[in-house]
């Protein structure tokens, strides 16, 4: 009686390990050329971490915000400052922790949601480890200059002005209207 308890109670550990939902992910990376590394990349630029940000939820955990100044870049529609995404964790996640006012060599690619993201895999590297690498990415290309809060708020206050100035036109019009169709 008591093997057959034991046995039962073993079978019930196992089936309830065994019907968890818990899903295993593992970081393998393909590694690659830097010529593959920029093929497989939506952006590619080098910059030193300015902000790391807070997190949003991603497919595996939790995706960090880091925000570069951009020195240079070789793909991509690049701005001299711009935010990528990356796993917190380590290993499994293949996450890539950069470090506050550290510089690097940045290889990314567009997420679902359309942010760029980056990771564990892509390449990434300090720069300082980077300058044999910095040679064989080819021609550079035109790093943009973000639009500013301060030029948002300059063109909106213009928007603002205007449509303001119009309404006021209007209700002059009508106004005067119908000053001349109740002297009728």
């Amino acid at each position: 009686m008591r093997k057959m308890l034991v046995t039962l109670f073993v079978f019930l550990i196992i089936t309830c390990i065994n019907f968890t939902e818990n899903e295993v992910y593992a970081c393998s990376c393909v590694g690659g050329s830097i010529t593959e590394k920029l093929e497989r990349s939506d952006a590619v630029f080098t910059g030193r971490v300015i902000e790391v940000g807070g997190t949003k939820n991603g497919d595996i955990g939790k995706l960090r915000k880091y925000t570069f100044e951009v020195n240079k870049a070789w793909k991509g529609q690049i701005t001299k400052n711009i935010s990528i995404y990356s796993y917190d964790g380590d290993g499994a996640s293949c996450g890539y922790k950069f470090k506050g006012n550290e510089s690097y060599l940045v290889y990314s690619y567009l997420g679902n949601d359309g942010e760029l993201e980056t990771n564990f895999c892509t390449g990434n590297l300090e720069y300082l480890s980077a300058k044999s690498e910095l040679g064989l990415l080819g021609q550079e290309i035109e790093v943009k200059n973000n639009i500013t809060i301060e030029n948002e708020k300059e063109g909106s206050i213009w928007a603002y002005m205007f449509i303001s100035g119009l309404l006021l036109v209007l209700v002059l019009i009508l106004l005067v209207y119908r000053q001349v169709k109740s002297r009728r």
